[in-house]
């Protein structure tokens, strides 16, 4: 970044950033995934959801439906109530999608090897001493997560005004 680039290019920047962590989550998973259904306030943005896809190199879709996590639950019930027999049939009978989007050839290749720096940056990072993951200083520990737990010394008596995530 430079004193030339403009608020939309680190705009730009972040969610070109966390569609390649979704891409690494499903490298990670080690699993086939044909279709990514999407969900949540960015799941709004159809920009977002084609980036989504030709950054993965996975199809997008979004649904029409409304309250997800209510749907999630319905779903489960009528599979553990043996109304319907998987979540997969459950899922075809009572969600409707929206929009979807395929890679763009092109784009696709261009995120492959953006996703190739992305690991090499990773690498030089963890090599450098970088963790790779946050750590709560200069406040009390993390709901749920013992001071001890961040390997950094932690303020834990409450007088750090509100600590920083790191």
């Amino acid at each position: 970044m430079s004193l030339e680039h403009r608020p939309a290019d680190l705009a730009r920047a972040v969610f070109d950033g966390l569609s390649l962590v979704l891409r690494d989550s499903l490298a990670a998973a080690r699993t086939d995934v044909d279709e990514l259904r999407l969900c949540g306030g960015g799941a709004n943005s159809d920009a977002w959801c084609a980036l989504i896809a030709d950054a993965t190199g996975v199809p997008t879709a979004r649904s029409s439906d409304t309250e997800l996590g209510a749907k999630g639950a319905f779903l489960t019930g009528l599979v553990r109530t043996g109304a319907e027999t998987s979540m997969h049939s459950a899922a075809a009978k009572y969600v409707r999608m929206q929009r979807s989007w395929e890679p763009e050839p092109q784009r696709a290749e261009f995120y492959a090897a953006l996703y190739e720096d992305f690991l090499g940056w990773r690498g030089l990072a963890r090599e450098a001493g970088w963790r790779g993951r946050a750590t709560w200083r200069g406040g009390p520990a993390a709901p749920g997560r013992p001071a001890e737990a961040t390997g950094h010394p932690v303020d834990t008596t409450g007088t750090a005004p509100g600590g920083t995530l790191v």
